[in-house]
């Protein structure tokens, strides 16, 4: 313990006589240098919020044009949709008993899909920027599905 305090002391005496022992003119390049560094920092501060502001606002337009893609992509969807409800109405008329069942029941898969991608379609309206993706990708895989469901 008498070590550790001997050797502190030892170090503020060894410090006071080092800054003693600075020059006017090494104080003021001393001062010079601080000034310096201080004003780097503050540019470098300033550069890195301006790249963080430009960032954020590229995100917020690629969100927006990524929303509105999607919004095109499940109206473009659901424009199918209903063009296939209306050939299995069509359908419907000529067919036979069995196959009216069969019609009637696609027809009712056909709607509810139409009615899940028109629920996902306002609600993409309300998604909020950090749940984007996953909701995106919610939306394009039930999109897919139904798309690879109409080839059939």
């Amino acid at each position: 313990m008498k070590k550790i305090t001997l050797t502190g002391i030892s170090l503020i005496c060894a410090g006071f006589l080092f800054l003693s022992s600075c020059t006017p003119q090494d104080r003021n390049q001393a001062e010079n240098s601080a000034e310096r560094v201080e004003n780097e920092m503050e540019e470098g501060y300033d550069e890195t919020k301006s790249d963080i502001n430009q960032a954020s606002n590229e995100f917020k337009a690629n969100w927006k044009e990524d929303k509105a893609k999607l919004q095109a992509e499940v109206n473009q969807t659901i424009d199918r949709l209903d063009r296939k409800i209306e050939e299995t109405d069509a359908k419907l008329k000529e067919a036979t008993k069995e196959e009216k069942a069969r019609w009637q029941e696609r027809k009712k898969e056909l709607r509810e899909e139409r009615d899940e991608l028109k629920s996902s379609l306002a609600n993409v309206k309300d998604e909020s920027e950090e749940d984007w993706t996953a909701f995106k990708n919610k939306v394009r895989s039930s999109v897919n599905k139904i798309e690879a469901d109409l080839e059939d």
